[in-house]
C-alpha cells in the first residue's frame, strides 16, 4: 500500500512538472518589452542550424543582434542589417543563444541557435 501511494506522487508530481515547463522566449530571458506576439512570433534565425553563419529575418525593430554561449557570456555582437550574415565559423559547435535588441537596449526575442 506504502509502495503505491509513492508511486502515485511521483507520477503526479512528474507530470505537473512536464505541464509546467517554462517557455524558451518568454519572459524568463527578459522578453517581456511589450511587443506583441506577431512581431516576436515572425523574428527568426537561419539557417539553424547553422555551420559558418546565420541571418535574422529582416524587422526594423532590431538594432542589435548579441550572441551568447549556454551560460550567459557574451561573445559577439553584431548591428543588424537586413540580410546580412552574421559569422559564426571560429565557433565550437553547440548551443547558442540569440538576442534581439531593439533601439531603446531592450531584448525583443531570444532565440536558440545551433552550431554545426
Amino acid at each position: 500500500m506504502k509502495r503505491n501511494l509513492y508511486l502515485i506522487v511521483f507520477i503526479f508530481s512528474f507530470s505537473f512538472a512536464a505541464s509546467a515547463q517554462i517557455d524558451f522566449n518568454s519572459n524568463f530571458f527578459g522578453d517581456s518589452n511589450g511587443y506583441g506576439s506577431d512581431l516576436t512570433e515572425t523574428l527568426k534565425v537561419y539557417p539553424n542550424p547553422a555551420t559558418a553563419y546565420f541571418s535574422v529575418s529582416d524587422n526594423e525593430s532590431i538594432l542589435k543582434v548579441e550572441l551568447y554561449n549556454i551560460v550567459g557570456r557574451k561573445l559577439k555582437s553584431f548591428t543588424m542589417q537586413p540580410g546580412m550574415k552574421y559569422d559564426v565559423s571560429e565557433l565550437n559547435n553547440g548551443m547558442y543563444l540569440v538576442r534581439l535588441i531593439d533601439g531603446k537596449d531592450k531584448v525583443v526575442k531570444t532565440l536558440r541557435l545551433q552550431k554545426e
